[in-house]
This record gives C-alpha cells, sequence and structure tokens, in this order.
C-alpha cells in the first residue's frame, strides 16, 4: 500500500509514547504542513490522481474522496503507531 496524507510527528509521538498507543493512526499528532505520496509502486498510474485528491481535501479540510479505513490504511503513520503498539517506541526517560 502507498502511503498518502500528513506526516506524523515522530518527537511529539515519542514523548507520549504511553498515552498515543492506543489511538488510531489519523489522531496521531502530526508535522504542520508537510505532505507525502509515495511508495505507488507498478500502481503509481492508478493511486497518483487518488492521492492527490486525498491530500488536496486534508489541507482544504474538505470531505474526503474515500472512507476513514482506507485512508487509515494509506496514511504514512501507519507504521509509527504499530511501532508504538508493539512497545518498540517508548517515552523518553527523564534526566534528574
Amino acid at each position: 500500500m502507498p502511503m498518502i496524507g500528513r506526516l506524523a510527528d515522530e518527537t511529539i509521538t515519542r514523548r507520549d509514547a504511553q498515552k498515543l498507543s492506543s489511538a488510531w493512526p489519523l489522531d496521531l499528532p502530526r508535522r504542520p504542513g508537510l505532505y507525502s505520496a509515495f511508495a505507488f509502486g507498478s500502481r503509481g498510474l492508478v493511486w497518483a490522481a487518488l492521492a492527490a485528491e486525498l491530500i488536496v481535501s486534508q489541507i482544504e479540510g474538505e470531505p474526503w474522496p474515500i472512507k476513514r479505513e482506507l485512508a487509515e490504511a494509506v496514511d504514512p503513520a501507519r507504521f509509527l503507531l504499530r511501532a508504538l503498539r508493539h512497545g518498540e517506541i517508548a517515552a523518553p526517560k527523564l534526566s534528574s
């Protein structure tokens, strides 16, 4: 699956790792103004137009051209959320 949408803010996600481990992909904190559309593979011609429509809809705050389930399936933050849920990313330890 390609990665389409606003990129997650990994710094904030790491800081709030414990409370975000049960979040939905679209609920993770995002980098302001940073969107991506990549990893189309051999189906780039099919995905490119839909990716453009999705990103424009996200930027403009309009209804999305796809259902939430598909948007979560192509969300770039899905790998970060998977790492959170598997305990691969932990909150930073505070120094005393």
